[in-house]
């Protein structure tokens, strides 16, 4: 058996001991950072943290979202937390029970209990003249539950 193929016996053994992913992501890069949800809940983060990014908060997450500069999270009770860059509010989210959350450059989106989508942060373009509603779901939009 060949080095090769005895590290890749391990890995694929040491795999199937971790927690498979629940609904949700686990595992999320932004720009130049990156985190995950440890089997405890507990979120890891490493890389840069210029903006914070890399030190999130205490909680007891389901799921992580990077941006580009922050990074949002479900916690087990629904709410929603966000850490790092925060210029155009995307490290601000609404109040509510969401399901799952989805970072952007420098805005997020999140999907409540009942379906309905909410965004908060930046709406314009790069150069901040024109709205382009990257932020702004359209009117009555559900989306479906796993």
């Amino acid at each position: 058996m060949s080095r090769t193929s005895v590290i890749l016996a391990v890995l694929m053994v040491v795999g199937s001991l971790l927690p498979r992913a629940e609904a949700g992501q686990r595992l999320s890069a932004g720009r130049y950072h990156t985190c995950g949800v440890l089997a405890t809940g507990a979120v890891k983060c490493w890389g840069d943290n210029s903006e914070g990014q890399s030190t999130p908060p205490a909680g007891v997450f389901r799921s992580v979202s990077a941006g580009a500069g922050h990074m949002c999270g479900v916690l087990e009770s629904g709410a929603v937390k966000c850490w790092g860059f925060d210029v155009d509010g995307q490290s601000r989210p609404p109040s509510g029970v969401f399901r799952s959350v989805s970072a952007g450059g420098n805005h997020t989106c999140g999907v409540l209990e009942s379906g309905a989508v909410k965004c908060w942060g930046r709406n314009k373009d790069l150069y901040g003249k024109k709205t382009v509603g990257q932020a702004t779901p359209p009117p009555g939009i559900r989306i479906a539950a796993d």
